[in-house]
């Protein structure tokens, strides 16, 4: 598991301008990276009183559409590329997420190539989504 200090210091040293919101408990860092608003979702283990530390991340990123994106190019999307998962939510608006599960410990730089890797899967998912690709 990780702390809050670890993250902020893994956004610290990416020099990624973010703030951090906590909602019952649940730590929200909003930030910008490529141009897309990004939220990193650090979440704790509810069933057990003892755990402390944040033992999953999951990114998000949304697109929003005035009249709604495609649904199939939403499913070519999960057909096509790995390590995130893109759907419609219930406003209308695209959304990619990406999790990562931290139970058996990490290295603080894997939580640092999860947020790259996302952060080029979320330019490339808009393209998509747009029918720019």
């Amino acid at each position: 598991s990780l702390g809050l200090e670890q993250v902020n210091e893994i956004l610290d040293e990416m020099e990624i301008d973010y703030t951090i919101d906590v909602r019952e408990g649940t730590p929200f860092w909003m930030f910008e990276r490529l141009g897309k608003s990004m939220m990193l979702i650090g979440y704790t283990r509810t069933f057990d009183e003892n755990s402390t530390g944040i033992v999953s991340l999951q990114l998000y990123n949304y697109v929003r559409f005035p009249n709604g994106p495609d649904f199939e190019r939403t499913n070519d999307w999960n057909r096509q590329y790995r390590f995130s998962n893109a759907y419609i939510d219930a406003d209308g608006d695209a959304v990619l997420e990406s999790d990562l599960d931290l139970d058996g410990g990490i290295a603080l730089k894997r939580v640092a190539e999860f947020i790259e890797t996302f952060t080029v899967l979320a330019y490339i998912y808009e393209l998509h989504i747009t029918e720019e690709i």
